[in-house]
């Protein structure tokens, strides 16, 4: 053991950690001097006397000149000895670490948390505490990281054995660490949820949401946000659910409306302003039971008594996103006709007859969409139902009244129909369409998707609270039926506390024990004083089971088969589930309408329960075994009657059958409702899908379809962003791989490896994405599948791309071009081109570049593949912006606009204005620029485009930057890297650091932004990103300039000049060479100076030149702060 004692410096302590943390690597005289002695001119020297001190601190005896145990001098520097015997406590902690994955691999979890305790114990806070330098700040990264992974699999191990005190106190302690390190409040929670200890996780929860928006200005995950939700639900695996909260009111048709004069007027308003062309979205809120369904009917069929057009839906749990809304159009196919939409495009009807096949009838004509990547797809959906509900709303017939859509039980709604309705919102801002929606506000809190997506971030939303009714309103509804007595409405008040459904509950108790009755006349009449004993039980619950407990076995059996069913149904499908008489059948529907515990309404004439409360309470009270029985006769009668379309339900029969427990019936309909959902965007219900798939499967042990489901899943996520349970499946999916061996067929081997290369090429493990994508490869070569071969090769490509081995990716992607010609495979054959186009841009190799991109271009439109023809236009866009056509690149960026507006593809069009604002931003027009990206950020937020949203947070901040907006355009860069990161993109997280650093510089804090610089720049040399690396390698040579260090600097800029003219691309050129200019002339050597301030104003003026604007040029040569630096020094230096 060392004593702190020996170490004269901090410097030769941090040169002993470098040698030993990294024992065997053999270290130059040069690198140890950057790393520790960046700012010393006798850097060399000092690692030579500091190398000798230390070996004589290791070794007190050793003579001079006699050789080290321990440093131990190579060929091309020094190393600590691979064979030394000594104990390093970096490397211990390595061993235990390892030791407790081994043990969770097993499933031996008191091993694991032992190896991780141990690793645990010797992390003594941060690395080198106290030190600085560079090396010492990523080493301290890196180890902090590991101690912080090492509590997170201590907890879980802790949790798998049901210890979770020790659980938490073990994320409690990696919090310590970093008060923001996600995983562990998202540990926290769940082990607190799992105890049973709700309240508290969702403490954890607000705790993390409020620090994350005071620290970084940004909410916590989707993860973090899904975890929250099914701890409201009860849903969190290792508990039983959670009761249910209560459900919302039903329609009280059988007493009169009072009240709401204020309310009533407040909706009416909001019709009044749509139909002058403001749309807005109108939420109702409020406790169940208050009476917001009753209001919106009252004042909905008022105006469609007007001839207003007025879409009824209703939203439920675990049905299709999007049914509500296809309900509503459903129901009103018989007033719609084709005059009303003919100015609607058909790209947008494609859409809406997708959704509606019934539509096809008034739309024979209509052809089908060009399919997109399935999230685009999804978002052309939702702009097809905002053009077609504008384009309903402006036609002829329905001019000068508002189109009206009604969803109740909005906080049922499904994530995807929230997000439509979200988009929906932003698009019928300035046409007469109202959307008007009701939720129980005691379900709502600030993190609940609707909250989030409507309530507070919809700026057309408008809200009305209702509270229960005032005393005077009860008096005087009472009064309108006869019930005068002041002590009765005063004891009716008291026990409904003006709540509506309570009243409506209480009063059909007094009815059923005869206390009330209607007299001739249709006066309601209390026979007797009314006193709180003739209530029995005050909870509204146990009024509603006395009056079930009142009804014939007959009419029971009939609730109980409508509360299995879960939604609304005709007679004819009831009638196969009851099983009695038809005559009986319609009495005992008539009877249950007259108690008010069913209500009929639609034009469709549909049965539903009075209020969701009562569908509850029947339902919990059938037994286990009868629930099962019923749910399977649900889904025999489905079988029965919808035998024509039984592909459209698929996902209700999936869910009756698993239920029912009927395995086999269960995975085949869960299986075609996964591929139908997928198909169609319904990711939430694709997941339930493949939930009920996977336990299917796993009842009827089937390994290989449990490795099906799971690869679905796993793209699933992969399309959502969803990385963390995405990576959860893939680790799922090997673990069956190596259990199956060869059982497991080929294609699906195949399939996990490019799942795998996928995955790490998103989340930056580049050198783990190339090994897979070998893997497959080879499988592909040994079962001679040349026609999937081309795309292994280009999956091969594209990772060593994103990784920045050019070299290699050339080499594939060349392969792949080759074998898509031979095989006439012009869909690869496209990819290969563009591949090779954006290879060729990143190596400098412009005119190469450029020809390969018009290629592209010619193959995708010979095949009409038109959202590859729009991304193709738009990185022909990016190639003329290279190389300094600006003008061109407007042009390519708006045709590729235009393309993908044609085909609805929204994520394209985000993009496209992202690369315009940033052209702009590089042109010096901030204020266009500022334009652009908030229109981009707007669609990207929409469609959680989280990669281009950062990048698009990246440009808004340079141009914030360049309005002198320094402090907001900081706040742009941090959001940007926490994105990044958040998708795991190395590349832009350096961009964000070195865009930081640029600040930093600027706000004269010199040694935060060389700090910056370092750490953007040794990650980007990881990555192998040259070119991105040339603009961080300048900027570092001026911040070195700022702190004096002029040998530094010049070392930095010679740097870049020498990667710029290697043919390494980079967008400012003339900033790299300016960059030089100042590094040499702070060393007196003005000639050579000279020449790179020439290179810099040539390349200034060359770029000017071909910008036809004159504006723009003279934004670009007057408000680009470093070309006018440069077009001044010029002008300076030749006076």
């Amino acid at each position: 053991m060392l004593a702190p004692t020996l170490w004269k410096t901090a410097k030769l302590r941090a040169l002993f950690a470098l040698f030993v943390t990294e024992r065997g690597r053999v270290f130059s005289q040069a690198q140890v001097a950057e790393q520790l002695w960046p700012d010393s001119e006798d850097g060399l020297a000092l690692v030579r006397r500091r190398i000798s001190d230390l070996r004589h601190i290791l070794e007190p005896e050793l003579k001079r000149a006699s050789l080290s145990r321990y440093i131990v001098r190579r060929a091309h520097g020094y190393c600590f000895n691979p064979e030394a015997d000594c104990w390093v406590d970096t490397e211990e902690f390595t061993r235990c670490e390892h030791e407790g994955r081994e043990g969770e691999r097993a499933g031996n979890w008191v091993a694991a948390i032992e190896a991780y305790r141990r690793a645990a114990q010797l992390y003594h806070g941060d690395f080198l505490a106290g030190d600085e330098g560079e090396w010492v700040q990523q080493a301290r990264s890196f180890w902090r990281e590991r101690f912080l992974y090492v509590m997170t699999r201590l907890a879980e191990c802790y949790a798998q054995l049901g210890q979770y005190p020790y659980a938490l106190e073990a994320c409690r302690r990696a919090l310590q660490v970093d008060p923001l390190y996600e995983e562990g409040h998202y540990r926290l929670m769940l082990y607190h949820a799992q105890r049973g200890e709700s309240a508290h996780a969702l403490r954890v929860y607000e705790d993390y949401r409020r620090r994350l928006a005071h620290d970084l200005g940004l909410s916590p995950s989707s993860q973090m946000e899904e975890l929250r939700r099914r701890i409201i639900q009860g849903a969190v695996p290792g508990r039983a659910p959670l009761p249910l909260l209560e459900p919302p009111p039903s329609a009280l048709a059988s007493l009169p409306f009072v009240g709401r004069e204020a309310e009533r007027a407040q909706l009416q308003k909001h019709l009044q302003d749509a139909r002058s062309g403001h749309g807005c979205l109108v939420l109702l809120s409020g406790e169940p039971g208050v009476g917001k369904t009753r209001l919106a009917q009252e004042v909905l069929r008022e105006v469609q008594s007007q001839g207003a057009l007025v879409l009824w839906g209703r939203c439920r749990e675990g049905v299709s996103p999007y049914l509500p809304l296809a309900e509503a159009l459903r129901d009103q196919l018989s007033i719609v006709q084709y005059r009303d939409i003919a100015a609607v495009k058909p790209v947008w009807l494609a859409e809406i007859v997708a959704l509606v096949p019934e539509m096809r009838t008034l739309l024979p004509q209509i052809p089908q969409n060009p399919s997109l990547e399935p999230q685009q797809a999804q978002w052309r959906f939702f702009e097809a139902v905002a053009q077609f509900f504008a384009g309903l709303a402006q036609s002829p017939r329905f001019e000068q009244k508002p189109l009206v859509l009604w969803l109740d039980d909005l906080q049922w709604a499904a994530t995807d129909l929230l997000d439509l309705l979200e988009h929906l919102c932003h698009r019928i801002a300035h046409a007469p369409v109202c959307v008007v929606g009701a939720y129980r506000s005691t379900e709502i809190t600030p993190q609940h998707p609707l909250s989030k997506k409507l309530i507070v971030g919809c700026k057309q939303s408008r809200h009305i609270v209702l509270s229960r009714l005032p005393y005077a309103e009860l008096e005087r509804l009472l009064a309108q039926l006869g019930l005068r007595d002041a002590d009765f409405c005063r004891l009716i008040y008291r026990e409904s506390q003006g709540n509506p459904l309570f009243l409506t509950v209480i009063l059909r108790s007094l009815f059923d024990k005869k206390i009330l009755t209607i007299a001739p006349s249709g006066r309601w009449v209390c026979k007797e004083r009314v006193s709180t004993e003739e209530f029995g039980a005050r909870e509204l619950k146990d009024l509603m089971q006395q009056r079930l407990a009142r009804l014939s076995p007959s009419e029971y059996r009939l609730l109980q088969c409508a509360a299995v069913l879960g939604e609304s149904f005709s007679e004819e499908f009831i009638r196969w589930l009851w099983g009695g008489s038809e005559k009986k059948l319609s009495q005992s529907l008539s009877a249950l309408c007259d108690a008010g515990l069913l209500t009929l309404s639609g034009p469709g004439l549909r049965y539903d329960f009075a209020h969701d409360r009562f569908r509850e309470i029947v339902y919990d009270g059938t037994s286990p075994a009868e629930r099962r029985l019923l749910h399977r006769r649900v889904a025999q009668a489905i079988e029965r009657l919808y035998e024509p379309e039984l592909a459209e339900h698929c996902a209700q029969l999936a869910f009756h059958y698993d239920r029912a427990e009927e395995w086999p019936a269960a995975l085949r309909y869960s299986l075609s409702a996964l591929e139908r959902a997928v198909a169609r965007y319904h990711y939430e219900t694709a997941l339930q899908m493949a939930e009920i798939g996977l336990r299917a499967a796993q009842r009827l042990a089937q390994p290989e379809t449990i490795f099906k489901v799971l690869l679905k899943r796993a793209a699933i996520y992969h399309r959502l962003g969803r990385r963390t349970e995405q990576k959860r499946d893939l680790k799922a999916l090997f673990a069956l791989k190596s259990k199956l061996g060869k059982k497991l067929s080929v294609s699906l081997e195949i399939a996990a490896y490019h799942a795998r290369a996928v995955f790490c090429r998103a989340v930056g493990c580049y050198n783990e994405g190339v090994d897979a994508a070998r893997q497959m490869l080879a499988l592909l070569q040994k079962t001679n599948n040349r026609s999937q071969e081309a795309k292994a090769l280009l999956l091969l490509g594209s990772c060593y791309w994103v990784w920045g081995r050019y070299t290699q990716a050339l080499h594939y992607a060349q392969r792949a071009r080759a074998l898509s010609k031979a095989l006439t495979d012009q869909e690869s054959l496209g990819d290969a081109l563009h591949l090779l186009g954006q290879i060729h841009a990143h190596t400098g190799a412009y005119s190469d570049a450029g020809r390969y991109y018009r290629s592209a271009l010619q193959v995708r439109r010979k095949i009409g593949d038109q959202s590859g023809v729009a991304y193709s236009t738009n990185n022909l866009g990016n190639h003329y912006r290279a190389v300094g056509g600006y003008q061109k690149a407007l042009d390519a960026y708006q045709q590729s606009l235009a393309l993908y507006e044609e085909i609805g593809h929204e994520q394209g069009r985000g993009r496209v204005l992202s690369d315009i604002a940033d052209l702009y931003c590089y042109l010096g027009s901030y204020e266009k620029s500022l334009q652009y990206a908030q229109e981009a950020l707007e669609i990207q937020e929409i469609v959680r485009d989280l990669d281009n949203k950062a990048q698009t947070l990246m440009v808004k901040g340079h141009a914030l930057e360049g309005l002198g907006q320094v402090h907001k355009a900081l706040r742009c860069y941090q959001q940007a890297k926490v994105l990044f990161e958040r998708v795991r993109d190395v590349r832009g997280v350096c961009h964000t650091l070195y865009a930081l650093g640029t600040i930093e510089l600027k706000l004269a804090q010199y040694s935060q932004a060389l700090r910056s610089y370092t750490v953007a720049l040794s990650q980007l040399e990881v990555i192998g990103a040259r070119d991105s690396q040339i603009g961080c390698l300048a900027s570092m040579g001026l911040a070195y300039l700022k702190h004096k260090q002029k040998a530094q600097a010049l070392a930095c800029t010679q740097q870049a000049v020498d990667l710029l003219e290697r043919g390494f691309g980079y967008i400012a050129p003339q900033e790299t060479y300016f960059a030089h200019y100042q590094a040499l002339r702070a060393h007196g050597r003005h000639a050579t100076a000279k020449k790179y301030l020439q290179k810099a104003y040539d390349e200034v003026m060359r770029r000017a030149q071909s910008i036809r604007d004159r504006e723009l040029r003279e934004s670009f040569l007057g408000r680009v702060e470093a070309n006018r630096a440069i077009v001044e020094a010029w002008q300076s230096a030749h006076l």
